[in-house]
């Protein structure tokens, strides 16, 4: 199991909440979610053979909040368009 902590813009109630954790249970491969309300913050512990985090960023983007960085767990050259990587690795979107 991996460990990913995503920052989600958006989120402002329970309900917001509720669609975070709904939509990522959802998923394949996913063993736990807790959302952090106060701090914008989605924790996921995963299972990277059945779910990538492009899939766990594309649930949360569904339900109409906006990821907008996640630790870099590629190689860090792939970078492109609006993307653009931090001093700390993680990748940012404009």
């Amino acid at each position: 199991m991996k460990d990913l902590t995503l920052t989600v813009q958006g989120m402002s109630c329970g309900h917001c909440v509720s669609s975070v954790e709904g939509a990522l249970n959802q998923l394949d491969g996913i063993s736990e979610v807790n959302v952090n309300l106060g701090e914008g913050k989605v924790d996921v512990k995963y299972d990277e053979a059945k779910v990538s985090v492009e899939q766990i960023k594309e649930a949360i983007d569904e339900q109409g909040y906006d990821v907008v960085a996640y630790p870099l767990l590629t190689s860090p050259f792939i970078l492109s368009g609006d993307l653009f990587l931090s001093p700390h690795n993680i990748i940012l979107f404009r």
